[in-house]
Parts: structure tokens; C-alpha cells; sequence
């Protein structure tokens, strides 16, 4: 089944929030699963590897735990799979390393490439410490707790013949551990003196913002990171109200709104009703255990769109095997439909896209510069924490080494504090501190050697 409840396996994929399909190749693999059991007897692939290699597309891929984003055919013999996983995250770990047992079973895949190494760090002497009960245990909290990788838990838990191999340049490895290091030593101060200039900008937000654009902030920020949909729908709620460009400028959006109007007009409840209809049929015609295969692997991992859509997608390729019409299903069809333009949209795209049309509401709604440079102060300071957490995107480094030469650390505290002092006292200004300025060099080689390994 593909709900949220058991009698109501069809559901809104925006209902949960449109991060469960926008973040699918990352964040999306950090959604609850159930309890995983490591265990897997050794059999023979049911894939030959030669033929994944000579066509990727036979990759068995199992949906509940991880989504395909991209397929290449190489000339070479050679076959790489490259995951892109949540980082000490436990629930994005453990489902990487259920992809991985999955995929090594079916296709006998032995090597496994990680990062942080440049030899090879299969854990076959550690294992013997231990009895495979007690390492199941271990292992597990491990996870938990940030110290191993799916793929260690995997080589920990089970008798799979895993080969784990590093593949970083070490010497370029370590010297990223020792800007790292470097960094620390000064971020702690940076981040306190960034919260002072945060606690700034918000009283200016307060005295030069109009009131609409105050309301629209608040509201966004009190959602969480995974409210998504929620803060999409608040930011085009607002944008309407103003001058509205239109989005010929945006199709990902456009796509998008029209994805909503579509989920607006479908009958969710008579396509839970023919997916049982449909689930009872191809039962009855002998595909009872592939049906039961299928609906069990929907409940696990994680809930999204791509897992739905895979399920839906597989019932109805069984119906096309066992010669059944499925035109008595027009919602069901519908539905197959509103999955389908989910997958089309271009998520890199569509992002970007959206933060384009937040800084054009911002535009319209300030018309004065000294509100403007407040709004591209705030961004900045914002994308500077970020930096300085760790937390960048290369795109978002790239953003902040650009824009680093026209953010002068003097200039922008006297701006600040000549807004403030205009109505309030010298105690509210911003001390004049370099710590940005000092941390600055560390912080951009930290990134750039990071780029350089990727």
C-alpha cells in the first residue's frame, strides 16, 4: 500500500509536502523506515552483472529505499553506480545499505567505493572481534550515532562477500581535514558574532519592512525545514497580492502549478476504491504473489511519489501481462497520470527557479534601497552561516565566492548601524568586529579543496 493510512493507500504526493519528491536523490533517502533486518542468504544473482553492464537499465532498483536519477551507457566494460546518500544521517545510512544488499543480491556486485580512504577498508579482521548477534547490535548503535556508514553496517551485519575500496586522493583528503580543523578554531566566534548581525537585521526587517512582507516572514519561518508545500503555497499567496509578473519566466513553476490543479481534480477516494479492484482481479488470475511482493515493498522505506509511482506502475504492467483492460479504471489512470508529471519536473530547475521568484516578490514589495540592501544582507548573512555550519552546496559556494568582493565587512556595518542609529540609540548598534574578515581565507579553502574532491 502507498498512504499515510493503511485504508487509504492513495494519497495527495503535495499533501506530505513537495520535499518528499524535490529531495528524493538526497534528503528523501532520510525518511523513516522500519526496522531493517540485516540478513540476506548468499545466492546466486539473478542478474548477471555482464548483461547491468552492457545495460544499466536491468539495475534492479529497489524503490523503497533508493530512486535512479540518471543513467549512463559507457564504451569501457566498466559499471558505476554512484549513490548519493544522507550524510550521519541513520534512516538515509540504513536505507543505503538495504539498496545495497538488495543490489549486491541480485546482481553479485562486490565492490563498494567510499570516501575518506584511498585503500581498501573492508572490515573483515574487525568482524572477528565479535559473534554476528552482538556486531548486529553494535553496529546498530554506531549508526545511530554518526561513527559508521551504511555501507560499514552492511559489511558489519552480514556475510555478503563486500569489498569496500577508498577512492579519495588521500594527500588532498587530509589536507581537507586540516582546513577543516583550521576552520573550527575560528568558527565558533564567527557564528556568535553572525547572530549579533542576525539579531540586527531583524530589527531593521522591523522598521523598514511594510507590513505584508513581515506577515509572509513569519509565517515562513515558522515552518520546519520539511513543510515544503507550506512554504511554497505562503510565498505564491503572497506574490499574488502584489503585481504579479506571471510565470512565463518560471516553467518549473508553471509545471508545478499545473501538477496542483490536476491533484485538484482527482477523486483520490474512487482511485483507492480500483486500485483494490484492480489488486482483487489480478489476484484472482494467479498473480496473487506478485501482488503481495509488490504491496509489501511499498511499506517499506520511505513515502514518496517515486515510491508510488514504481508500485502503481507495477500493478499495471502486471495487468498488461494477464491481458486485463484497465480502462474501467479512469481514476487509477488518473492518478498514474498526476505520478507521471511529478517525474517530469526538472527539481534542480524548479528550485532555482523559485528562489528567482522570491527575490522578485522582495523587489516588487521593497521599493526603497535601504530596505533592498537590508533583504541582501539578510540573504548574505544567511548563506555565511551556512558556510561556516558546513552546510553549503557547491552551487551555494559558488553563489557566496561571487558575491563575496561586493560585501565589504566595514561597509555593510556602517550601513547597518546608520539605519539603526536613525531611530534608535549607539546601543543598538552592531560592534565593529574582522572576525568574518579573518576566517574568510580558511573558509574558502575548505570549500575549494571539498570541490576539488568531488
Amino acid at each position: 500500500m502507498i498512504g499515510k493510512y493503511s485504508q487509504n493507500p492513495i494519497k495527495r504526493s503535495l499533501s506530505i509536502g513537495v520535499i518528499g519528491v524535490f529531495f528524493i536523490q538526497s534528503l528523501g533517502l532520510a525518511a523513516p523506515i522500519a526496522t531493517a533486518d540485516p540478513s540476506l542468504s548468499l545466492k546466486a544473482p539473478d542478474i548477471p552483472l555482464s548483461e547491468v553492464i552492457q545495460n544499466p537499465s536491468k539495475l534492479r532498483l529497489p524503490l523503497e529505499y533508493a530512486s535512479l536519477k540518471e543513467l549512463h551507457t559507457g564504451t569501457n566494460g566498466k559499471l558505476i553506480i554512484h549513490i548519493q546518500d544522507a550524510h550521519s544521517n541513520y534512516s538515509g545510512q540504513m536505507n543505503m545499505a538495504q539498496a545495497l544488499k538488495e543490489m549486491i543480491g541480485h546482481t553479485g556486485i562486490q565492490t563498494v567505493l567510499v570516501e575518506g580512504s584511498s585503500a581498501e577498508v573492508t572490515l573483515r579482521e574487525t568482524k572477528k572481534i565479535a559473534d554476528s548477534k552482538t556486531w548486529k547490535i553494535a553496529a546498530n548503535k554506531m549508526l545511530l550515532q554518526g561513527m559508521i556508514a551504511g555501507e560499514e553496517y552492511l559489511n558489519l551485519t552480514t556475510d555478503l562477500p563486500i569489498r569496500l575500496m577508498g577512492i579519495e586522493y588521500q594527500d588532498m583528503y587530509n589536507e581537507n581535514l586540516q582546513s577543516y580543523a583550521r576552520m573550527v578554531e575560528q568558527r565558533q566566534k564567527v557564528l556568535e558574532y553572525l547572530s549579533v548581525v542576525e539579531r540586527k537585521l531583524e530589527l531593521l526587517k522591523q522598521l523598514s519592512y511594510p507590513e505584508s512582507l513581515k506577515e509572509y516572514e513569519k509565517k515562513v519561518s515558522g515552518l520546519d525545514d520539511d513543510e515544503f508545500r507550506e512554504s511554497y503555497d505562503v510565498l505564491m499567496n503572497y506574490a499574488r497580492q502584489t503585481d504579479n509578473p506571471g510565470l512565463d519566466e518560471y516553467p518549473e513553476i508553471g509545471k508545478l502549478e499545473l501538477i496542483k490543479a490536476i491533484e485538484s481534480g482527482i477523486d483520490f477516494d474512487s482511485a483507492n476504491r480500483e486500485q483494490m479492484q484492480l489488486v482483487a482481479e489480478l489476484k484472482t488470475v494467479g498473480f496473487k504473489e506478485d501482488v503481495g511482493q509488490i504491496l509489501e515493498s511499498s511499506k517499506k522505506g520511505k513515502k514518496s511519489s517515486d515510491t508510488q509511482q514504481g508500485v502503481l506502475m507495477s500493478l499495471m504492467n502486471l495487468a498488461e501481462s494477464a491481458g486485463l483492460s484497465v480502462s474501467p479504471y479512469p481514476n487509477l489512470l488518473s492518478y498514474q497520470s498526476y505520478l507521471e508529471s511529478f517525474s517530469e519536473l526538472k527539481i534542480d530547475q524548479l528550485l532555482l527557479e523559485i528562489n528567482r521568484y522570491e527575490d522578485a516578490f522582495y523587489r516588487r514589495v521593497l521599493t526603497d534601497e535601504d530596505s533592498r540592501r537590508v533583504r541582501i544582507l539578510d540573504r548574505y548573512t544567511r548563506l555565511l552561516r551556512k558556510a561556516f555550519e558546513v552546510k553549503l552546496s557547491s552551487d551555494e559556494f559558488e553563489l557566496l565566492r561571487i558575491n563575496r568582493p561586493d560585501f565589504n565587512t566595514v561597509e555593510w556595518q556602517a550601513f547597518i548601524n546608520r539605519v539603526i542609529l536613525k531611530d534608535r540609540g549607539f546601543e543598538d548598534a552592531v560592534p565593529f568586529e574582522d572576525v568574518i574578515d579573518r576566517a574568510y581565507d580558511e573558509l574558502f579553502r575548505f570549500y575549494e579543496i571539498v570541490a576539488q574532491r568531488d
